[in-house]
């Protein structure tokens, strides 16, 4: 199992996990990132004091991809 990855630019994400990449648009409200993927809804929180988004029921954190 490698580690999984989620990519999100201004209005869209690509979320890799296990031998998936599934894609599709969010918007924030005021507590929850909502992820759509074709007729999937994905929720997501952040933490700030944590650095922890919690997306789909698992916690990712911020890695520097430049080592």
């Amino acid at each position: 199992m490698g580690h999984w990855f989620i990519d999100f630019s201004s209005s869209t994400f690509e979320w890799t996990y296990s031998d998936v990449v599934a894609s599709g648009s969010y918007v924030l409200d005021e507590k929850h990132v909502v992820g759509q993927s074709g007729d999937r809804q994905i929720l997501g929180d952040f933490d700030p004091s944590s650095g922890i988004l919690t997306w789909d029921g698992s916690d990712y954190r911020i890695v520097d991809t430049e080592e």
